[in-house]
């Protein structure tokens, strides 16, 4: 599997802000209880 190097940064940072996002959500649903 051979990708472009902007590809694959594109996707990591993609990535990380999905985590990022589902945390911060996960993290308001359990604050809000």
């Amino acid at each position: 599997m051979t990708l472009t190097p902007s590809y694959n940064e594109n996707s990591i940072l993609r990535s990380c802000i999905i985590e990022n996002t589902i945390r911060l959500v996960i993290f308001d649903l359990f604050s809000s209880d």
